[in-house]
C-alpha cells in the first residue's frame, strides 16, 4: 500500500538519506579543498542544499590563506625540480 512502484516507501526515504549525506560529504570534501570552514559549509548544505552549497563555494573560491599556501607549496615543489634537474645533468 505504501509503495513506489514495487519498493517500499521506506528504502525510498533511506535512499534518499544515504545521498542526501553522500552530498553533504562532497560538500565539506570540496570546502575541505577550497581552504574554507567544513563546518559552516556544511550547514549552508543542510538549511539550502548540497547544491547551493557547492555552488555558492565554486563562487568564493580559494580562501586568500589558502592561495598563499598553495602558491608557496607550488614554488617550492619547483624549485625541488630544478635542484633535481641540476643533480641529473652534473651526473652525466
Amino acid at each position: 500500500m505504501n509503495e513506489i512502484g514495487n519498493i517500499p516507501i521506506g528504502w525510498v526515504v533511506l535512499f534518499f538519506i544515504v545521498a542526501y549525506c553522500f552530498m553533504l560529504n562532497a560538500v565539506m570534501n570540496y570546502a575541505d579543498r577550497k581552504g574554507r570552514d567544513k563546518t559552516f559549509w556544511v550547514f549552508i548544505g543542510i538549511v539550502f542544499s548540497p547544491i547551493i552549497a557547492t555552488f555558492l563555494l565554486f563562487l568564493y573560491g580559494e580562501s586568500k590563506e589558502h592561495r598563499k599556501e598553495r602558491i608557496i607549496e607550488e614554488e617550492l615543489w619547483k624549485r625541488n625540480c630544478e635542484t633535481e634537474v641540476e643533480k641529473i645533468k652534473k651526473g652525466s
